[in-house]
């Protein structure tokens, strides 16, 4: 997340700190642990590392998930236009073909 650049892109979108963290935990849950928001936040207090991994400041709550992913669905297009661009970055950058 941080090599493409994540965080930069939620605040460019006018996502608050708070609300970049919960997209990140709902992010690594969806692809470890796919859930309810109910559910995610149950795993990232009682089973997973993913707070401290991410190095987390806030306690997960299920609506403060909600309303992140219902933030994430309404910007996905952006996010997903800006993602791309980053990636098609630091491939280029791999295969030394700088841009």
């Amino acid at each position: 997340m941080d090599k493409y650049g994540f965080d930069t892109i939620g605040k460019g979108l006018g996502f608050t700190g708070e609300q970049i963290t919960y997209a990140r935990m709902l992010i690594v849950g969806r692809m470890v642990h796919p859930a309810s928001e109910r559910e995610t936040v149950r795993w990232l207090s009682e089973t997973s590392g993913v707070g401290e991994l991410l190095g987390n400041r806030v306690k997960p709550y299920d609506m403060a998930l909600h309303r992140t992913a219902v933030l994430l669905w309404e910007n996905h297009e952006a996010i997903e236009q800006e993602l791309s661009k980053q990636a098609r970055d630091i491939f280029a950058q791999r295969n030394g073909d700088f841009i």
